[in-house]
């Protein structure tokens, strides 16, 4: 796949290092027992619209959020798509949670004017909803 990619004049095709198929339909086991879990958890409707990587757009609807939900498994990300939707809509900055700043890494080289923090601890994650909802009540 990186020499097909570089004939066609990717600029870059890296090999990544992954303990699973992530995102292929390989995955399907884990979509169906995802899909099983979640029957039983009731959603609300967000406060703020999650863009979703099967549809690189926002979704507020609870029930199209749990079958998104269990569809990105198998489904194909769709990360510049969705960094690019966000910028046209006047996202100027985000937050990875979690360990590592790869997301933060890639949405910099979709969109130069996005800023992009990375928290990991909870006291990090309390933290920065607390810096949100304080510039939310604005």
């Amino acid at each position: 796949a990186i020499e097909i990619a570089a004939q066609r004049g990717a600029k870059r095709a890296i090999m990544l290092p992954v303990s699973a198929p992530f995102h292929c339909k390989l995955m399907a086991p884990a979509a169906d027992a995802m899909k099983e879990a979640l029957k039983e958890v009731e959603f609300q409707k967000p406060v703020i619209p999650v863009v979703t990587n099967m549809t690189a757009q926002a979704e507020s609807d609870p029930h199209e959020l749990k079958k998104l939900l269990v569809e990105q498994i198998t489904g194909m990300v769709r990360w510049r798509e969705s960094v690019q939707w966000m910028a046209s809509r006047g996202v100027s900055s985000m937050v990875e949670l979690g360990s590592g700043r790869v997301l933060c890494g890639l949405a910099r080289r979709i969109d130069r004017n996005i800023s992009c923090s990375g928290v990991e601890s909870p006291q990090e994650i309390d933290d920065i909803v607390e810096k949100i909802t304080n510039a939310a009540d604005l």
